[in-house]
């Protein structure tokens, strides 16, 4: 299991209150990437090449975001009012192809992925905006860490009891409509991959590398 890597984030802490959306969906995942990511600037490392990837990830996945409701919530007892809370969506993705990793973590066809979002982009938006992208998914399994020993995590009613929580790092997590020449990241761009993965562009390039190391052809 990989550990989390915590990114550093600027701008979460601008709230948005109100019900329902108006926002229309988005035109490429490029534009609904755009609408997630707003505001927010995260620091992260680099997960490495696909041998390492294969090695350390719980679950790598194709499939469409078919879903997006509140995420998890990290609640805290000590009453600190210096302490930035992430703000989480919950993507909902039916799952068309595994490439690797463990199976029992899909439930029922789906996986509940945790997605880091700015408290500027509302849920309801990103929910109406969600242009229904194939992705492709390098996930770890966080149901059983917690970014410090003092929190205490809070599911949203709409996530199934027994869901696996599921996240991705910003290198990991990648989307692509029939809109889009190149895959795109939230919070990454296929530029920062490792040189190890052969600078794929798109989300097919990226799943052939991957089912290559898989096999046993790694670069």
């Amino acid at each position: 299991m990989r550990r989390l890597r915590w990114a550093v984030v600027a701008g979460l802490m601008v709230l948005v209150t109100g019900c329902g959306s108006t926002v229309e969906p988005a035109s490429s995942g490029a534009e609904f990437a755009r609408l997630a990511g707003h505001g927010t600037d995260v620091s992260f490392a680099s997960m490495g090449g696909p041998g390492e990837a294969l090695g350390v990830y719980d679950l790598i996945v194709r499939g469409t975001v078919k879903d997006i409701f509140e995420g998890i919530e990290y609640r805290y007892d000590d009453g600190r009012p210096d302490r930035l809370v992430p703000a989480h969506a919950t993507f909902v993705v039916s799952v068309e192809e595994v490439l690797a990793g463990d199976r029992s973590l899909v439930l029922e066809g789906r996986v509940y992925l945790q997605v880091l979002r700015n408290r500027q982009t509302s849920v309801d938006d990103l929910a109406a905006a969600n242009p229904e992208p194939a992705v492709l998914l390098l996930m770890t399994d966080i149901s059983d860490q917690l970014p410090d020993p003092g929190a205490t995590v809070v599911r949203p009613d709409r996530l199934p009891a027994d869901a696996p929580l599921l996240w991705a790092d910003p290198d990991g997590l990648w989307l692509q409509t029939a809109n889009d020449d190149e895959m795109v990241g939230i919070y990454a761009d296929h530029d920062e991959l490792d040189p190890a993965w052969g600078r794929p562009r798109t989300l097919d390039e990226m799943a052939e590398v991957i089912v290559r190391c898989r096999d046993g052809d790694c670069p």
